[in-house]
């Protein structure tokens, strides 16, 4: 459940970056079909993805994955 938020807060960075999910799993080295199985849970991102993630979404790998208390 908790990954579910890390999952959605990419997915609206994402697209607050104006950057589509093809855009994006370009330049992450990954098909659309990846980037969009992601964000929908379906597959698990590596750690080396998260990082590129962050980067790419101009956010701290800390702030893209925390958890607030109640969620």
């Amino acid at each position: 459940m908790k990954s579910k938020i890390v999952l959605q807060r990419i997915r609206i960075l994402r697209k607050k970056s104006g950057m589509s999910q093809l855009a994006l799993a370009k330049k992450l080295g990954m098909s659309q079909n990846a980037l969009s199985k992601i964000e929908l849970g379906e597959i698990e991102l590596s750690l080396s993805h998260l990082y590129q993630l962050a980067d790419l979404l101009e956010i701290d790998l800390f702030d893209l994955v925390r958890i607030d208390e109640g969620q």
